[in-house]
């Protein structure tokens, strides 16, 4: 109602696109070494290499060091293709998410340094062009920032001492707009999120996204385009600080904004390890009902960017789940996937796009690997497709 009443456009926007069933196209433009490093994913990770070496940042030195640089592209070529499009419509998904780094944009290798931009923004090319083929619609997300907007090795550079100081906004806004500018009348293009997990101050992210916004609209037109922002985890729930963009983002000069929530219950104690406690049927119950319940109350329009079968690898949850036999084990990550997609699309649930399409790593594909995940029957093929 609020939405309705205050940013009709948005409500708009949430009424065409209600059940957003789509997956993201991860580790293909920002490359993370758990899901396409070597021995598995020859490419962008030089072989020998260690798990010292865990970014796209450090994996692009190691290349330029080496003069191997085609290896990057040649990886980039091969791991998402106009084939992987063609198998998600297949699926019955509607919709990709497709995470970049800012270095796709850069306008001359030089700038790109040390990232290897390779064929540039002719990927978002060639996946827009695909995308239109199928009939997907696009959610364009900037995953990695210059200067990186958390220091983690998901957006391009894990960096120990990172602060938000090193996040160029001025770089990032200039990101969003070459990009904004070159996919303008693109219609299979419904989205625009402006950072991907962000962990930067309220004050700092606000002023950010109005000039990133103002950029999205100089070239894309709110009665098509929504743009994005993304509350990361807990952090920006717990804080409220969409209540702040809500308010000070008003309709008027920032019209048709959604919100994205990353819903992995998986990550909740991670950062205790062995001594996390909390039982496996809290991860895979309640607490999926809880995170899916944050999407009704942000006021604004929400989906869910990432959401995966991941469970927790550690703790009490860990040994309960080992323990299981293969029949058990399985029966759990079913319901674990029935139950997100269902409490996901429930009500004003707008869906959204699991992470990820693709995850060579064996030990991944029943977490993480959407095509592999529905192979083996975790998810139904109707219960995540339009």
């Amino acid at each position: 109602l609020w939405a309705a009443a205050h940013d009709p456009l948005a409500a708009d926007w949430a009424e065409r696109h209600a059940r957003l069933r789509g997956v993201n196209f991860g580790g293909w433009l920002v490359a993370e070494r758990w899901l396409v490093g070597p021995p598995t994913v020859p490419g962008v990770f030089e072989p020998s290499s260690s798990w010292a070496q865990d970014d796209e940042h450090d994996a692009s030195l190691a290349r330029r060091g080496s003069g191997t640089t085609e290896a990057v592209s040649a990886f980039r070529d091969v791991f998402i293709t106009r084939a992987d499009f063609a198998a998600a419509a297949a699926l019955g998904l509607n919709s990709v998410r497709i995470p970049f780094g800012w270095w796709i944009a850069a306008p001359t290798d030089a700038a790109a340094e040390p990232y290897v931009r390779g064929r540039g923004l002719g990927y978002l090319d060639d996946a827009v062009l695909w995308a239109e083929e199928e009939g997907l619609t696009v959610v364009l997300d900037l995953h990695g920032a210059p200067g990186s907007q958390n220091g983690e090795q998901t957006s391009g550079l894990e960096y120990p001492d990172w602060d938000p100081s090193h996040f160029d906004a001025d770089a990032a806004v200039w990101t969003v707009e070459t990009v904004a500018a070159r996919f303008s009348n693109r219609s299979c293009i419904v989205a625009f999120e402006l950072l991907n997990e962000p962990r930067l101050g309220t004050t700092a992210l606000l002023e950010y996204y109005r000039r990133g916004s103002e950029a999205v609209r100089r070239h894309m037109p709110p009665e098509r385009v929504a743009v994005v922002i993304n509350l990361y985890f807990f952090q920006h729930m717990a804080t409220q600080a969409w209540a702040s963009f809500d308010w000070r983002m008003p309709a008027r000069r920032h019209p048709n904004l959604v919100y994205d929530l990353h819903t992995y219950t998986c990550f909740l104690e991670r950062g205790r390890g062995n001594d996390a406690s909390l039982p496996l049927w809290l991860y895979t119950g309640p607490l999926v009902e809880l995170y899916a319940a944050l999407l009704s109350i942000t006021v604004r329009p929400a989906f869910a960017g990432e959401w995966s079968l991941c469970l927790p690898w550690y703790g009490a949850a860990a040994a309960t789940f080992r323990a299981m036999n293969p029949p058990e084990q399985r029966a759990l990550r079913t319901g674990f996937a029935s139950r997100q997609a269902d409490a996901l699309t429930r009500g004003d649930r707008l869906g959204g796009h699991f992470w990820t399409w693709k995850a060579p790593h064996e030990d991944d594909k029943d977490s993480w690997d959407f095509a592999e995940i529905v192979r083996r029957g975790f998810i139904g093929r109707g219960e995540w497709a339009v």
